[in-house]
């Protein structure tokens, strides 16, 4: 085979660089937001296990004690994370969230918080508990949560809504 020398006038030209360009950058900017949603729902599912867990040895402890615990050392909650005391309640920072217990006698039935790092910057979450007919304030949850400290987020107002709407 015979190949042939290629002129300056057979590369790409202008306009098809353009065109390629205004492609991947159209790509990107739908790709980015998605890509951002995704990983905060992943970060916010490991949150509601916590939380979950937190709530769960509360409403066990308060079954024992006949009341709400406010000091996350007590309960027996496997979180990794660092162990801060702050305006005198113990709770519990990792990397991406503030774990804390919420209740005591002279409370509602908020029993476990958690609140997305930096500090009311994007958006919390409460569990509640719901007493039933059958077993009062044991194993029943009703979620809270807002995201007005979010600054223009969309993605944590989304998620905040959906979350809500999914545990209640």
């Amino acid at each position: 085979m015979k190949r042939e020398k290629m002129n300056a006038t057979e590369g790409f030209t202008l306009i098809e660089l353009i065109i390629v360009i205004i492609l991947v950058s159209i790509l990107a900017i739908i790709s980015v937001p998605i890509y951002q949603y995704n990983a905060e729902k992943a970060y916010l599912t490991e949150a509601f296990t916590n939380l979950r867990a937190i709530a769960d040895a509360n409403t066990v402890y308060y079954i024992e004690h006949k009341v709400w615990v406010n000091d996350i050392r007590v309960l027996p909650v496997n979180i990794e994370g660092t162990l801060i005391n702050k305006d005198n309640m113990w709770r519990i920072e990792n990397e991406n969230f503030i774990y804390a217990c919420a209740g005591d006698s002279s409370t509602s039935n908020t029993i476990a918080t958690v609140n997305r790092k930096p500090f009311k910057e994007r958006y919390w979450f409460s569990f509640s508990a719901v007493p039933s007919k059958k077993a009062p304030n044991l194993g029943k949850y009703a979620v809270t949560g807002d995201a007005t400290y979010a600054k223009s987020k969309k993605i944590d107002k989304k998620l905040v809504e959906e979350y809500k709407s999914k545990y209640n």
